[in-house]
């Protein structure tokens, strides 16, 4: 009881004091936005590999919102699309919490060398279920971190828009390597003593 009276004096006493002008406190302010649905894309603009060879393309998702939420990835071929075949090209990220990452990898594998490089189309749309997009507007927060991309409303989904251009070459000598050469060299030598006797 005495400790309760001892308590309440020193509270009544500090509080009642004049308070002292000449110091300020400041409470620093937080100008920031709370977004349901937002989340950032990290994806290579151009993939390169040599016709023949199968390319895995990692596309790389980081939920920025406060909704917990997974991602899925559609991948279809823009140009020239009898060049590539396209392997796991919708796939979804596993459910990830706020700022965590999820990726997930498509493989193409380019068939012949185009004049030009073929080009993949890439729509990465959240699946938050309490959350719809109903317009390009909706999705204001997931346009100012994704430049040069173009976001909208797909199915009521914020999603995202992204091309990855192909680049292909053709196999070259090094990698016969210099055994193959040798190979190649002493067949050729024993064809031209078989022919030539």
């Amino acid at each position: 009881m005495k400790k309760t009276i001892v308590l309440i004096s020193f509270l009544f006493i500090f509080l009642s004091s004049p308070i002292n002008s000449s110091a300020q406190t400041t409470v620093p302010e937080f100008n920031m936005s709370f977004w349901a649905v937002n989340f950032a894309v990290d994806v290579k603009n151009v993939a390169s590999g040599s016709v023949g060879d199968t390319i895995n393309i990692p596309v790389r998702v980081q939920n920025l919102g406060i909704l917990a939420d997974n991602y899925t990835v559609n991948a279809t071929p823009i140009s020239f699309a009898e060049y590539i075949t396209l392997e796991n090209n919708l796939l979804t990220t596993n459910a990830l919490k706020t700022n965590e990452f999820g990726s997930v990898y498509f493989r193409a594998t380019i068939l012949s060398k185009p004049s030009v490089n073929p080009q993949i189309g890439l729509w990465i749309y959240s699946n938050a279920d309490k959350y719809s997009c109903s317009s390009a507007a909706d999705c204001s927060a997931i346009q100012s971190m994704e430049r040069n991309t173009t976001c909208e409303a797909v199915s009521h989904k914020c999603a995202v828009y992204r091309v990855v251009e192909l680049s292909s070459g053709l196999k070259n000598m090094p990698e016969i390597g210099f055994f193959g050469l040798l190979q190649i060299f002493v067949f050729a030598s024993l064809i031209a003593l078989l022919t030539f006797k």
